[in-house]
């Protein structure tokens, strides 16, 4: 879908009929510049000590190969608070010492800050070593340094990398946890502590130090300023006990005691010291209960441990377990293999308490099992005088890891050329075998891949050994009924009737033409090939035939493979595409009119030879100042940049390019690589003001019409006069019927450029309607249904992947689920199922079941808002097969509170129920009675002189739902055909105002155009403007669907007096219908400000100085965007566009190869400035889109009051660029409307 929304989206797999998936990828939709070269940092080594050095290694290398030499490289060390976590099985080990109690202490050093920055420049080899001081400086801590890396190659594109290293303050870190999280006063209590390295691994023979501190609380009541009482508190740590050298065993660990005289909160910190003199602290609690304790009965541990020889075996290995038995003698025990089930069980005898049992390790257990060791023991007499001993059991558990090497595939990769070049077929030959080397059958999905794009982003997927061999759980219960032992029971009575044991756990925190005689490469793609299923046959081996497209890049070929037993392998094969001579062009992604700009070419010389090369531009739609062919001489191995200053023409709609070079025998010729219209052509934007002059009407009987056009004057400069618009076009459609009057409408919503989920059933909801209606009238149009099935199909999968847990859809996917979108979504998939579109009935039933769960009490509904709503709930479910007649019923007897729109959906709903119900008979007599009669028709409108904003609800939308009741209540009533009258004068551009009003408007006229019998329209009609004629035709069921369209260019228009356009027709069957338009341009500087309900403006500044807005900057300089939205009221369902001069990008962060550290941040504001993060109230805008051309926000609900929003851009191109205004407005109420200045921007060489 080319015109997928922004953002993220995923796709699951799962059976038919089952709710569970069993597949999740999740992946990203934006716009984006790929990067021509790659950026690799690395560090060594990863891990040194604080104030040691390390060596960061940069290196960039062009995907088209060779390396970017003299390449600029700036670079930033900053910091982030690192806490270590060792690996193994440590649990309930501290490795912290975090005050928990003493918050306050927590400061701003714990922040990431900027450590160092500097800058270089790449060698020969497109390299840069830097030695660097792992500086902490007074930073608390270890911590985790990020070395980021941006080089910026001689067009100035930057591409960023980063690596991390750690900063450690001790060649050792202690650990530590209380062996009981709760103890009691008199009873000795313990701490085992514990010694390793950065690598996890055990330190033996150093000496610790553990001292116990008692921590007390003094809390007073103080008196403040204002007289009033105030609690203070502050703590003291008293050391309670002392231990010196505490030397750790071969497994770096040791225990110790101390007998705790009064209860309270005790804080154990061990402390260790490196031979460099460095400490490391980690502290852990234990509360103690005094005599006025009462402790929670302790619970008798039936566990005890299974060890295992070791950390991880292979297929073919002998496990052998360690059963520590905790009872003396022989014993019975139970052994059992498990997983998701009972893999084995073996019964065995224990001759002693420390048996080993030896397990054979097989394939089927990888990539992990559990044994499982329950050990039963019967009843054992007592001591002399004592009872005899009930019957016990005790149980362990050990998780063995195993290889999965004998599921892994592996896959071979080869191509029948080691280099390719663009517009090449590449054979690549694969080959797939088991783990022993012996060929395998194998399906295999592959993918080729422009490896600039996997750069943007890490992958959004796990190896595939990992998916299907992931860790698995543990899915068996054991159950032992001794559990439930009457004499164990008794006992445990017994022994806590003198006392309470505390007990607890251990405390801290674990952790591609042809262009003269050269190709021109046009022909750029991001995937060369993808295919699911290729087949290796009984040898491994298959081949595929790629055919390369125009990229000069990497390209990776990407293998997966599984077979019928479940045995995955994954591979990836690079493969560069170049040329011995390229061009690299160097261009905005789109232009404003009459921009200036330096395009420029970056000229690769790959070939063993100096060579003269002449480099040209051709270009249409822009004017180039100067010549368009230079010669510049590259030594051989070497890049040079070539430039033109262009001027962007005043009636260009879009530019096309093509760079070529040649010189040596050698060439190559390009097109933009960035152009997004086909050819690889960039748009040209242009500032339109709103209509200034539009009319529209119908010519339903013989007769003619008359419209006057004035033209507007346009702002004069300074000192100047108003002149007559310079540019514009006056647009002109006479429709023959209704079907081809609603053309335009459809087409408008087909190509909203929102994709909120409204908008998404809105742009085929309509179409379904009318198309279904066309073709039961006989007037069928295979082509367009056929691209209507996709787009619809289309629209269909993203509603589907936009639905919420609970059933329901917000207004954007990632916004809560909504009642009313919900509703509106289900009657768009209820229409199209109607129109024989396949609907996931899965997703239907469930978009069901949460209206269900929205209907509301009705009488005790005393918002008319919400009482609307219920209305349109009701019809949906009716729709949808589910009419509840009680509630519709009860919502008829309190009409009076509903809006005319409501009532609307009311008589849809009783309608659909009964057709001959009587109450129908009154909403129609409601309807009619409230009808608005004038010269342009019949409408009707609401009392409330506020639209009913929560419900996207208008005049025009009322006057389109009441026209569509109406219908189905007394087809033949006069007031029907005037509301049709008074819908097609009420349109701008063919359309209504906003999607709301279009989508109903079009849904009453197809009803009308089906119930009227326009489609047997047979007359003649004429069009002059001026005295000259301009159309003729004669309108039958062959041309009654199509509209004739024309374009008169403002340069034809009488200046200083009226246009007369003169619509006529004969007696003929049918009606025409007509719009006229006038869309004039203004140059982007002349635009100014403009306040319909919201205020809105737009500035740009530098880091350094937040309070002088900018309007030039250099090169490559990164800066903010400021964005400020005033709403005097408050504002429903606003859309806010902030357009970018053409030389300027804005900087995702949300993609890998922008800078992430040491970019200006957006919480630096002061009071005087911007306020909070981003600027004040900037969480409001829930959906945020950055586009090459503009920044979207958009939010359900904006209260009255000031908001702002900042974020990071860059400046890219060189030259003076037009800015067009800020705009905001309501989505659903375009007439509440705000734009900001224009604006000329430049960026400076």
């Amino acid at each position: 879908d080319s015109d997928a929304a922004l953002g993220g989206y995923s796709i699951s797999t799962g059976f038919e009929g089952r709710e569970l998936s069993f597949g999740y990828a999740g992946f990203d939709v934006a716009e984006y510049r790929k990067p021509e070269f790659e950026v690799s940092v690395a560090v060594t080594p990863t891990g040194v000590l604080a104030g040691e050095h390390f060596t960061a290694n940069v290196e960039a290398s062009f995907y088209s190969g060779g390396p970017v030499a003299g390449a600029t490289v700036d670079w930033v060390l900053v910091n982030q608070p690192y806490q270590f976590y060792p690996e193994g099985d440590y649990h309930g080990y501290s490795f912290s010492d975090f005050d928990y109690d003493r918050y306050e202490l927590f400061t701003y050093d714990q922040y990431s800050q900027l450590l160092a920055e500097g800058s270089g420049e790449t060698d020969g080899q497109g390299r840069l070593t830097l030695d660097l001081p792992a500086d902490l400086a007074e930073l608390e801590g270890s911590q985790q340094l990020i070395f980021e890396a941006t080089v910026s190659d001689l067009t100035g594109n930057p591409v960023s990398a980063r690596s991390l290293v750690i900063a450690h303050r001790s060649q050792f870190y202690p650990g530590i946890k209380s062996e009981r999280y709760v103890g009691a006063v008199g009873e000795e209590q313990s701490f085992s502590v514990l010694l390793v390295d950065w690598d996890s691994q055990p330190v033996t023979g150093q000496s610790l130090q553990v001292e116990v501190f008692q921590r007390r609380w003094y809390s007073v009541q103080e008196e403040d300023t204002q007289g009033r009482l105030r609690w203070t508190t502050t703590v003291e740590d008293i050391s309670t006990a002392l231990f010196e050298d505490v030397t750790v065993d071969g497994d770096g660990q040791a225990t110790v005691s101390f007998i705790p005289t009064e209860g309270g909160v005790y804080r154990a910190v061990v402390t260790s010291l490196d031979p460099d003199g460095n400490t490391a602290r980690a502290a852990a609690y234990l509360w103690v209960s005094g005599s006025e304790y009462i402790p929670w009965r302790q619970e008798d541990n039936h566990t005890f441990e299974l060890i295992a020889g070791q950390d991880s075996y292979l297929p073919g290995d002998i496990a052998e377990i360690l059963i520590a038995s905790p009872f003396q003698g022989e014993a019975y025990a139970l052994v059992t293999v498990e997983r998701g089930h009972i893999l084995s069980q073996e019964v065995v005898v224990l001759e002693s308490n420390s048996e080993i049992y030896h397990l054979p390790v097989t394939a089927g257990m990888a990539p992990n099992a559990y044994v499982s060791v329950v050990v039963v023991k019967g009843v054992q007499p007592g001591g002399e005088g004592q009872p005899l001993q009930p019957p016990d059991f005790k149980m362990g558990m050990v998780e063995l890891q195993v290889g999965t090497e004998q599921q892994e595939l592996q896959i071979e990769i080869s191509a029948d050329r080691e280099q390719a070049s663009p517009g090449e077929e590449v054979v690549y030959t694969l080959r797939t075998s088991d783990y022993l080397g012996r060929p395998v059958s194998a399906e295999v999905s592959l993918s080729v891949v422009d490896l600039a794009v996997l750069a943007l982003s890490q992958p959004n997927t796990v190896p595939l050994i990992d998916y299907f061999y992931p860790r698995r759980y543990l899915a068996v219960r054991t159950v032992v009924p001794l559990t439930m032992n009457i004499e164990e029971y008794n006992a445990n009575v017994q022994d806590t009737i003198p006392e309470g044991i505390g007990a607890g756990s251990g405390g801290g925190k674990g952790g591609e033409g042809i262009y003269g005689v050269f190709d021109v490469r046009g022909n750029f793609r991001d995937t060369a090939y993808w295919q699911a299923r290729v087949t290796t046959g009984t040898n491994g081996e298959a081949q595929v035939t790629v055919p390369l497209p125009d990229n000069l890049t990497t390209w990776r070929l990407d293998v997966r493979a599984v077979t019928l037993d479940t045995r995955v392998g994954q591979a990836t094969f690079d493969l560069v595409s170049t040329k011995q001579l390229l061009v690299r062009p160097q261009a905005p992604r789109f232009f404003v009119a009459n921009d200036s700009a330096w395009l420029s070419a970056a000229v690769h010389n790959n070939t063993g030879e100096d060579l003269d090369i002449d480099v040209t531009l051709g270009a249409e739609g822009l004017s180039i100042d100067g010549e368009a062919t230079q010669r510049v001489s590259i030594a051989a191995g070497e890049q040079a940049v070539v430039g033109w200053d262009v001027t962007v023409a005043a009636d260009a709609e879009r530019v096309d390019l093509i760079f070529s070079a040649s010189g040596g025998g050698y060439t190559d010729a390009s097109r933009p690589t960035l152009g997004s219209l086909e050819g690889q052509g960039i748009p040209v934007y242009r500032y339109e003001v709103p209509e200034t002059v539009g009319t529209a009407g119908s010519l339903t009987a013989e007769g003619f019409r008359l419209e006057s056009i004035s033209l507007p004057m346009m702002p004069a400069g300074p000192g100047g006069e108003p002149t007559p618009p310079a540019a514009g076009t006056l647009t002109i459609e006479l429709a023959p019927s209704l079907a081809a009057g609603l053309t335009s409408g459809l087409t408008y919503l087909e190509s909203y450029p929102y994709e909120c989920t409204e908008q998404t059933v809105s742009s085929f909801l309509p179409n379904v309607i009318t198309t279904r209606a066309l073709h039961q009238a006989g007037l069928s149009d295979p082509t367009l249904e056929a691209n209507l099935s996709g787009e619809v199909n289309t629209s269909l999968q993203k509603l589907y992947n936009q639905q919420h847990a609970d059933g329901g859809w917000g207004w954007w996917p990632a916004n809560d689920s909504d009642d009313l979108v919900t509703a509106y979504v289900v009657y768009g998939l209820v229409e199209a199922r109607e129109a024989g579109y396949a609907v996931d009935a899965d997703v239907l039933d469930r978009g069901v079941d949460y209206m269900r769960g929205s209907k509301l009490n009705l009488r005790a509904i005393d918002n008319q808002n919400l009482l609307n709503r219920q209305a349109f709930i009701l019809y949906a479910l009716a729709r949808a097969g589910y009419p509840d007649v009680s509630r519709a019923v009860q919502l008829f007897e309190i009409r009076s509170s509903l809006s005319l729109y409501a009532r609307a959906f009311l008589a849809q709903t009783l309608y659909g129920i009964d057709s001959e119900d009587p109450r129908l008979e009154t909403l129609a007599s409601d309807f009619i009675s409230q009808a608005a009669l004038s010269a342009t028709g019949a409408h009707w409108q609401e009392k409330d002189a506020q639209p009913d904003y929560w419900n996207w609800n208008t005049n025009t939308r009322t006057t389109a739902l009441v026209l569509a009741a109406m219908i189905r209540l007394d087809a033949q009533n006069p007031v029907n055909e005037n509301a049709v009258r008074w819908l097609m004068a009420n349109r701008t551009s063919g359309r209504w105002n906003g999607t709301q009003e279009t989508v109903w408007a079009l849904i009453a006229l197809t009803d009308w155009m089906v119930a009227s019998g326009e489609l047997n329209a047979s007359y003649n009609y004429e069009a002059a403007l001026n005295g000259e004629l301009i159309a003729s035709q004669a309108v039958d069921s062959a041309n009654l669907r199509t509209p004739a369209e024309l374009s008169i260019d403002v340069s034809d228009l009488l200046s200083g007096e009226l246009n007369r356009l003169v619509i006529a027709r004969d007696a003929g069957f049918g009606n025409l219908y007509y719009t006229t338009h006038l869309d004039v341009a203004l140059p982007v500087e002349q635009v100014r400000a403009l306040d319909r309900g919201i205020v809105v403006t737009r500035s740009y500044y530098l880091p350094g100085d937040r309070h002088t807005p900018i309007t030039s900057v250099a090169q490559g300089e990164v800066f903010l965007a400021r964005l400020t939205v005033m709403a005097p009221t408050d504002l429903h369902y606003v859309i806010v566009e902030d357009p970018l001069p053409a030389g300027l990008e804005v900087v995702d962060q949300s993609l890998a190869t922008s800078q992430q550290a040491g970019t200006p941040s957006l919480d630096d504001w002061d009071d005087d400035a911007f306020g909070d993060y981003r600027g004040w109230g900037w969480w409001f805008f829930s959906h945020v889109e950055f586009h090459d051309e503009k920044v979207s926000l958009s939010v359900d609900f904006l209260p009255a009051g000031t908001y702002e929003y900042t974020y990071l851009v860059r400046a890219a191109t060189p030259g003076a660029y037009r800015a067009i205004p800020p705009t905001a407005q309501e989505f659903y109420f375009p007439e509440v409307y705000g734009r900001g200045d224009g604006m000329l921007f430049k960026v400076e060489k």
